[in-house]
């Protein structure tokens, strides 16, 4: 049979989530480790034609793994220590299913590339007719330039934009994340754009361990608010350009029972913030972090963000 798209994603949305936890020494099946891929890690941001090196081995012994690679686009070489990929010119997501033997035991693990649009072709505010909106940085550098593959992006933008659509909107980020979680809440439109942190993704995935490692059964963190365009941020009233939602690393997380009083209540909350404010400390993942009272319209929420500098208010 062909390999196809529809083939890639139906993996994906079978096998991530037990490739992405199980451990690697589960009877002769595991998951091999990538070179600057964090296991829990799925997605995989790169720009159009941008050259990869998938680097694999195995995370109990740290030897090198050759991993065959399934891809349905660019051009993929296999090498003696690791196989590099070329992304396509096109933007949008491309499941990479890679598996490996070593004797009797059996290696796999799934990412999702997703081909980013450069961020410098947003600087009229727009991106294929979806209203971005003004992003400061991009006013400043040189609005007469005109946008090439080769035009750099500014320091204190993401490079490129996500492309959110019917074929990445349901897309693995990780082990309990989609994209479509994290999407702006502007209205139903068929395709939008988006910035999206890797290490957001990371932060939250070990506030879901932290939790479980409380007891709490987590499964997952509800969002309430993820990425937002500059045009929608502006549009709900919040008046700074340099909200962390515009950039794509923070997060709205609601409250959930977690004690198990029969009521979300601040103590919820508190766990929450608590245990981001502990990976703030001990982790490269610091940002900002605030907890928010219930109203009309949401309940008891915290603020979570990847920044790189601790901020509180």
């Amino acid at each position: 049979m062909p390999f196809h798209p529809r083939h890639a994603l139906c993996i994906l949305g079978i096998a991530l989530m037990t490739s992405l936890s199980a451990p690697s020494h589960a009877g002769n099946t595991g998951s091999f480790a990538l070179r600057d891929q964090p296991d829990h890690l799925a997605m995989l941001p790169l720009a159009p034609g941008e050259v990869v090196s998938l680097a694999a081995y195995d995370p109990d012994t740290l030897q090198l793994l050759s991993v065959q690679w399934h891809i349905e686009a660019g051009a993929v070489a296999h090498g003696p220590r690791d196989a590099r990929w070329k992304a396509p010119e096109k933007p949008g997501v491309y499941p990479l299913v890679g598996t490996a033997k070593r004797g009797d035991k059996t290696y796999r693990r799934q990412l999702n590339a997703f081909v980013t649009v450069p961020a410098p072709v947003a600087r009229d505010g727009h991106i294929n007719g979806y209203r971005v909106g003004r992003y400061p940085a991009l006013m400043a550098a040189n609005p007469r330039h005109s946008v090439s593959r080769s035009s750099r992006t500014p320091a204190d933008l993401p490079a490129g934009f996500i492309k959110l659509d019917s074929g990445s909107r349901n897309a693995q980020l990780s082990r309990y994340f989609t994209l479509g979680q994290f999407e702006t809440k502007d209205g139903a439109r068929a395709e939008k754009y988006m910035f999206l942190s890797p290490r957001l993704i990371t932060k939250l995935e070990r506030i879901v361990d932290a939790l479980n490692a409380e007891g709490c059964d987590a499964n997952g963190l509800r969002i309430m608010s993820g990425y937002r365009t500059p045009a929608y941020n502006a549009g709900i009233g919040n008046k700074t350009s340099l909200s962390r939602h515009t950039y794509g690393d923070a997060a709205d997380i609601l409250a959930d029972d977690w004690n198990r009083d029969g009521a979300i209540t601040q103590a919820d909350a508190k766990i929450l913030y608590r245990i981001a404010d502990k990976i703030d400390q001990t982790t490269d993942l610091t940002g900002g972090l605030s907890l928010y009272k219930p109203n009309s319209a949401h309940s008891w929420f915290v603020h979570v963000d990847a920044r790189g500098k601790a901020s509180r208010w």
